[in-house]
């Protein structure tokens, strides 16, 4: 009832284009080892918690997300990310609710 694993699959072909003066070393470089194209192929899976009285007004609960995304080896630039997203409700009223976010990546 509280909870949801996500699972994910995708292509992208990334396209880089520079203009202007000032760009950074670090994308030339890029684009010298990968090229101006590049593909991947991302993944991702996710763990969702949801304790929230209504999905579209909430006033009370928590909504808990963590999520890692990688790419697949062997195609393109590799990377891995994870994120961390917490948010709790409080209600103040009848009419107003606090809403804290806190994310970590």
């Amino acid at each position: 009832e509280f909870d949801k694993i996500n699972f994910s699959i995708g292509f992208e072909n990334n396209q880089i284009k520079f203009s202007g003066n000032n760009i950074p070393l670090r994308f030339y470089q890029f684009t010298s080892q990968y090229g101006s194209s590049v593909n991947a192929v991302p993944f991702s899976i996710g763990w969702e918690r949801n304790t929230t009285d209504n999905f579209l007004w909430t006033t009370s609960g928590a909504l808990f997300r963590e999520v890692v995304d990688m790419t697949l080896p062997g195609v393109g630039a590799q990377y891995i990310r994870a994120t961390s997203q917490n948010t709790w409700f409080f209600p103040l009223s009848q009419n107003f609710t606090w809403k804290t976010n806190a994310q970590l990546g």
